[in-house]
This record gives structure tokens, sequence and C-alpha cells, in this order.
């Protein structure tokens, strides 16, 4: 597995692009009192210069799309990767949660796997590979967000092992051209099970370059007017 920054892309997960179905009640992943974070957002901690545009067209190779989490801290980290799935119902996002919505599930363990993931409609590799995950040793968590362009993606760059589980850390990429479509970004990753255990999954993702939010995998879809 590996440590370095992940990009993961919503083709991967092409069954949840552009859902807009409100998600059902009553579908945390974890058996507990929901934690809500707080803050819900804050300001990136990590220096983040904005690239001066490239003079002329195309001029798109000398755009950094990563300059979002260029600075962003890789290390300490748990081992992760990204897994390619297909997802159930639960992670549609409601479009009336714009302007944007953010959910993470946690799954711990292998009875929970139809639950997240819509297996009968994975191909065999993926679902093989998603069936074969030992959680013994490891994890998987599911991140969607919305809304916007397609062209804009999730990238990972840790994992950490906290008091309560896993904090990952992450950001969008910022594509200098964008589609105009409006959709979420979807990641299934598998992560390192923490000596530990793991309680539930923490996320900060950075948005832009003022603004970070927080969610986790107890409190279902938030919403965050920005």
């Amino acid at each position: 597995m590996r440590r370095r920054t992940l990009l993961v892309s919503a083709a991967a997960l092409p069954a949840v692009a552009g859902c807009s179905n409100v998600l059902p009640t009553g579908t945390n992943d974890q058996p507990q009192t929901p934690h809500e974070e707080s803050p819900r957002v804050d300001t990136p901690p990590h220096e983040i210069n904005r690239p001066d545009p490239p003079d002329g067209p195309p001029g798109e190779r000398d755009w950094n799309d990563d300059y979002l989490g260029e600075t962003m801290p890789t290390e300490p980290s748990l081992a992760f990767e990204p897994v390619s799935a297909r997802l159930t119902e639960r992670y549609r996002l409601s479009h009336d949660l714009a302007p944007a919505a953010y959910r993470v599930g946690l799954v711990d363990d292998a009875s929970a796997l139809s639950d997240h993931f819509a297996l009968d409609r994975m191909d065999d590799a993926d679902r093989d590979a998603v069936e074969a995950v030992d959680f013994d040793t490891h994890v998987l968590a599911v991140v969607v967000s919305g809304f916007g362009s397609g062209s804009v993606s999730h990238r990972w760059a840790r994992a950490e092992a906290d008091d309560d589980g896993i904090h990952l850390h992450g950001y969008y990429s910022a594509p200098l051209v964008r589609t105009d479509d409006y959709t979420i970004r979807t990641s299934a990753l598998q992560i390192e099970r923490p000596a530990d255990g793991v309680g539930f999954i923490r996320v900060s993702l950075t948005t832009d370059e003022t603004t970070r939010v927080h969610f986790n995998s107890t409190e279902g879809a938030v919403s965050v007017d920005n």
C-alpha cells in the first residue's frame, strides 16, 4: 500500500456520479450517539499558494491541479489505497443539501459490505477485491461530497490513527479547465486498521484556499453553506 498522496476519481465509482436522491434516515454507520464536528469549517493549517494562470491556451501543462494540497503533510499515516466499487443508495446526496454536502462511511466488518457496496452491480475483479479485504487488519472508508464539476476529484494525503480511530486528510483537485456538469465526488479507500481499533472515521477535506470541512462517520450527510 502507498502512503503518498492518492488521487481517487469519481469515474471509478460510476453508480454514484450525479446522484440526487435523498438519503434514507437512520443510516449512521456506527451504533452510537452522533458526534457532531466542531468546528465544522475552519481554515486549512498548511500553506496554500495558488499558481499564476499560464499565458495563452492551452497552457494546462503549466498549471498545478494539486496546489490545494501541495504542502499538506503525508506523514504520519496508516497505509491506504483506493478501491474501485459501486455504492448503494445510502450514499446518494440530495441537491436539497446544496451548495455543499459531505458524508463518510466506515465499513469494519465483512457482514456490512452489502450495506455500502452494490456488489451485484460490480465487475467481478472489483467485487472480488472488496470481498477479499481482511477486516482483522484493514477497514474500508467511503467518502462522498458535492456539488460541482466532475472534473474535480478527491485527493488523499494521509490517514492518521487517533484516539477515536482514523483521521483522513485530503483536498479537492483544482483543474484550470473544468466541465460544467453538476455532480458529486466519490472515494473508496482500504485503510490499515489502527492497533487501538476504530470507533469512527473523521475526514478533514480542504475544498479551497480558505476552507477546510470536517465530518465523520457517525453523522450521516451534513451540509455546509460555503
